[in-house]
């Protein structure tokens, strides 16, 4: 339990903002997300979160690990991919919590 009132931290700011960016710059809206029902939301959120930038490979088996077309996979700084990383996520939770069985 948080005893006194905690700022917002330098990463949760950059989640935040990285999904407004992904829903108002890439207009990926609810409604498209909504269509991802093959969690490959969470799957892209593994893989930009598991993405070594030192080597540039991916620390998993698979090479065709990314769910998507390449010309959406951005891969940057560690940081930042972990910022991809969380927003993602944060668009597959919202997803399910759209869904009629979530309530």
């Amino acid at each position: 339990m948080i005893e006194r009132r905690q700022e917002i931290t330098t990463a949760l700011r950059d989640v935040i903002v990285e999904r407004y960016r992904q829903i108002n710059d890439e207009h990926f809206s609810a409604t498209h997300d909504d269509e991802h029902t093959d969690c490959s939301l969470a799957v892209a959120s593994a893989y930009y979160a598991t993405f070594d930038t030192h080597t540039r490979v991916i620390t998993h088996e698979s090479d065709d690990a990314w769910p998507w077309d390449e010309k959406w996979l951005k891969i940057t700084t560690h940081r930042q991919n972990c910022v991809k990383a969380a927003a993602l996520l944060i668009a597959e939770i919202e997803r399910l919590d759209r869904r009629p069985e979530a309530e």
